[in-house]
């Protein structure tokens, strides 16, 4: 019975990871992200503290598979993940977002602490030597903050639209909601 008992959670836990855990990068999927922001909003709200978003793409990814091939393009996805493990806090949550895009809940965190690890984020990857691969890996980073009443999707979209300006300005930048805000 206890045989069993070890044996059935070892299979739970490793159906867990199968469904949370991106295989590539090893950080957490699209579909963990999803649920844990969904939950992470409702206790910000609850508890009143501060939550921030931070999503990141590696600026010029496509050049980067079509200069050195696919297994180099995972390589650096692979690198990412690990210096992004390495730069975010053990409370934050990091996801894999989408191919060449990474996503970072920032628990306890207001718009000034975002972009403080943003930059941090950002400075460090542009510093990042991998094996092989001569091109400059940067990334560009959108911040959004939670503001009262926004739902996921909304939070969403206002870092997606910050990343965009990110992106916009030139790349290997941090787009920021505020700023946008501001000058609209």
């Amino acid at each position: 019975l206890v045989l069993e008992n070890e044996f059935l959670t070892k299979i739970i836990s490793q159906l867990e990871e199968q469904v949370n855990i991106d295989s590539l990068t090893k950080v957490f999927n699209r579909r963990y992200f999803d649920a844990s922001l969904e939950s992470e909003i409702k206790r910000a709200e609850r508890y009143k503290y501060p939550l921030s978003l931070l999503l990141l793409d590696i600026d010029h990814f496509k050049k980067i598979n079509d200069t050195y091939g696919h297994l180099s393009g995972d390589l650096v996805l692979k690198e990412l993940a690990g210096l992004l493990r390495e730069k975010t806090r053990g409370t934050d949550i990091l996801c894999r977002y989408g191919g060449e895009e990474f996503a970072v809940i920032l628990l306890h965190t207001d718009e000034k602490g975002a972009y403080v690890a943003a930059e941090c984020i950002r400075k460090a990857v542009e510093e990042v030597k991998i094996e092989d691969i001569t091109l400059k890996i940067t990334v560009s980073i959108g911040i959004a903050s939670l503001k009262a009443s926004l739902s996921k999707e909304e939070l969403i979209a206002r870092a997606d639209k910050a990343l965009y300006q990110a992106k916009e300005s030139g790349r290997n930048r941090v787009g920021y909601e505020e700023k946008q805000n501001s000058s609209s």
